[in-house]
């Protein structure tokens, strides 16, 4: 080709290529260090989830209004718990389940769960939670501290979702 090399013309197109796909793919955290809301994200809903023993399981219900995301992510902020899996439910009557298993402190976040395909409007997510262990981690002194603090805890639970 005119004599320019063909590597020469391949490589900068695949470097281009592969920052694009690296930038494309990576997001930032719905809030700062400081707990504000990042720009591009919005705050589609929150639950307050009871921690009794056993499974659970909690719905956020988001407006359609709100628009079509591609990105959620899910924040815990006054107790820990164990979140299972969480289930994004479509406007257009399709679902994707994103399993987690993994314990949340309070005050963190799950990492950016990517949705599926095209950016779709969000009708409702549900999460499967227990308390702040996993299944079989300290099941005897939850149910002792619970029974002397009749009172369940309850852990409050943000979803926010990004264009």
């Amino acid at each position: 080709m005119n004599g320019i090399p063909r590597c020469a013309l391949v490589v900068p197109l695949l470097l281009a290529v592969l920052s694009f796909a690296f930038f494309a793919c990576s997001a930032p955290d719905a809030r700062d260090a400081e707990g504000n809301l990042r720009s591009g994200w919005t705050r589609l809903g929150q639950t307050e989830a009871a921690l009794e023993s056993g499974e659970g399981y909690d719905e956020i219900a988001v407006r359609s209004e709100l628009g079509a995301y591609d990105r959620l992510q899910l924040y815990v902020d006054n107790h820990p718990v164990y979140l299972r899996d969480v289930t994004v439910h479509y406007t257009d009557g399709t679902s994707e389940r994103f399993l987690i298993r993994a314990t949340l402190p309070a005050g963190s976040h799950t990492h950016v769960l990517h949705l599926a395909g095209f950016p779709r409007g969000i009708d409702r997510v549900v999460l499967g939670f227990q308390g702040a262990e996993p299944p079989g981690a300290g099941a005897q002194e939850d149910v002792a501290d619970s029974a002397a603090n009749d009172e369940p805890q309850h852990s409050r639970m943000a979803v926010y979702g990004r264009r």
